[in-house]
């Protein structure tokens, strides 16, 4: 009964905040987006986006790539082929080497034997 109390006491205390397990920069939303590092900032303190959020921050990014016409983050590109799986690969032509010309081969200049 003591532990089981003592977990509800903890249970109830407020934490100073959430662990963080990913960091989003000004600078990496900068390149991302194709602005300057005091641009992007500018366009988070105008709450343009939540510097705080992924989903803000990822639609807000995506959004400016759109518009200028780049591939969007976090989707799958429409014009990129799947990836390749077992099934697949053994679909996949390998290229054949070169066959060596017939008319230029003398007795003594063949080319090596494969075992």
């Amino acid at each position: 009964m003591v532990t089981e109390a003592k977990d509800k006491d903890q249970d109830t205390k407020k934490t100073r905040g959430e662990r963080r397990f990913l960091s989003i920069t000004y600078s990496l939303i900068a390149k991302l987006s194709g602005l300057t590092l005091a641009t992007a900032r500018a366009y988070g303190a105008r709450k343009h986006y939540n510097p705080r959020d992924l989903d803000s921050v990822l639609s807000w990014i995506n959004t400016r790539r759109a518009a200028a016409g780049l591939p969007l983050i976090g989707q799958p590109d429409p014009g990129a082929q799947p990836p390749a799986t077992p099934e697949t690969i053994s679909e996949i032509p390998l290229p054949l080497p070169p066959a060596p010309k017939l008319d230029t081969l003398e007795s003594g200049n063949l080319p090596p034997a494969h075992p």
